[in-house]
């Protein structure tokens, strides 16, 4: 391909959106959240809808929005029918929501087409659980990011200590268990490590330390 992709998988909580926004800094490249497309979808499905419709309706109100993506401090975002949901998409009742709406294969149909047109941006560095394997499954470096359920619901709850009830680490736990089966076990486009992803333990790793890995193997190969 004529520009360069990094493709970083991985479950929730496993550092992807951390690493992949700093690794795209250090390489000079575009970093893309591919999660906020789907979240960006199931917030505008919840809005036109008020609660979660039928999958025809879902299918339909997908197919009809008008994605623009743009570029802000180095990421790409993207407006949905010309509104920004901005912060919407990290609210709790689209977190319970998205993994049913990515479960359609329809939908991530339309959505791949999409983000594989993003390469017009240039180089890019780009987080998922497809990436690799569906999304960009020619992108000469791939990456998956994992680490110990009890370590990942840690850091999920870490992110939660602003909101005016916090669950539990055990139900932090349970709902990304949750969310994991969900993911491996759909019929289109599972999360799975791919046979040529370098696979990252990032438990006790920081986030400085996976970035160093990640960019020191892409420089080596721009060298050779």
């Amino acid at each position: 391909m004529s520009v360069l992709i990094v493709a970083i998988d991985g479950p929730a909580a496993s550092g992807k959106s951390s690493v992949s926004r700093q690794v795209a800094a250090q390489l000079g490249a575009v970093h893309v959240d591919t999660g906020a497309v789907y979240r960006g979808l199931t917030w505008k499905v919840l809005r036109v809808s008020g609660s979660w419709p039928e999958e025809a309706t879902v299918l339909r109100l997908v197919r009809a929005t008008q994605l623009d993506f743009f570029l802000e401090a180095g990421s790409l975002r993207c407006r949905l029918d010309g509104a920004d949901p901005g912060l919407a998409i990290r609210a709790p009742e689209i977190g319970q929501q998205v993994s049913h709406l990515a479960a359609l294969a329809p939908v991530r149909e339309w959505v791949v087409a999409q983000l594989r047109d993003l390469v017009r941006f240039g180089d890019l560095v780009v987080e998922g659980r497809d990436i690799g394997t569906v999304v960009f499954p020619e992108a000469p470096f791939k990456f998956y990011l994992d680490a110990d359920p009890a370590e990942r619901a840690r850091r999920r709850r870490e992110e939660m200590t602003a909101a005016p009830v916090a669950p539990s680490l055990r139900e932090v736990q349970q709902a990304l268990l949750q969310r994991d089966a969900l993911d491996s076990r759909r019929a289109a486009s599972p999360l799975y490590r791919s046979a040529d992803a370098q696979l990252i333990d990032t438990t006790r790793l920081s986030i400085a330390a996976v970035v160093e890995e990640i960019v020191r193997k892409v420089q080596e190969w721009k060298r050779q």
